[in-house]
Order: structure tokens, then sequence, then C-alpha cells
């Protein structure tokens, strides 16, 4: 639909059918309009949905995170004690298996004896 520029110093009126041609043309504009309005609107609430979808997921991942943060802290600390219980048997066999005889005198002064 064309609509030619009119000189203004030419002008005398405007037609019925001129009108009913600017009515037409006004109406198709509000409706194509309106149209692109509904689809920002509706392409806004997509993105609102991802981005709360989006959110759900990261705090999920991060809810599993803290557990596996945690899991893994309880292992560490029950290898810890296992280590810690391992150590304090192998130090009491040293001190009261393997190292069971005093050193007398007679082990030191065989030490410092020569001149070399």
């Amino acid at each position: 639909m064309l609509i030619f520029r009119v000189r203004v110093d030419l002008f005398k009126g405007i037609t019925q059918s001129q009108k009913q041609e600017i009515l037409k043309i006004q109406a198709f504009q509000r409706d194509e309009a309106e149209t692109l309005r509904e689809k920002e609107r509706k392409r806004e609430k997509d993105w609102a949905l991802q981005e709360a979808a989006n959110n759900r997921k990261l705090t999920l991942l991060d809810r599993e995170r803290e557990r596996r943060k945690k899991e893994i802290a309880i292992q560490i600390r029950q290898e810890n004690q296992e280590k810690a219980v391992g150590d304090k048997k192998r130090q009491d066999y040293i001190n009261k298996v393997l190292y069971t005889n005093q050193p007398t005198q007679a082990y030191f002064s065989q030490f410092n004896t020569t001149s070399r």
C-alpha cells in the first residue's frame, strides 16, 4: 500500500476513500505493533523460564558439590584416624618390643676410648 506525499500548498481536503485507506493502514500498523509486543513478551517469558531453570540447576549442583565436599572431609578424617591408630601401634611396638634393652654403662664406656 503506497501513499504518496500530498503537497500541502495544493491540499484542499481529503476524500472519504483516502480517510478509509489511512484508517486501514493505521489499524494494520496497530496490529503489527501488537504482534511485535506479544512476541517480545513471549521471548521475555521464555528467557525468564530459562533463567529460573538454570538457577535451579545451579542450586542443585552447589548442593551436590557441598555434599561431596562433606563426604570427602569425613573420609579424610577417618583415614587420618586410622593412620593415627597405626602410628600409635607402630610407636608402641618400637618402644615396648623393639627397644626393650636399656643401655648400660659398659655400652657408653666403649666410645671415645681411642685417639683417632
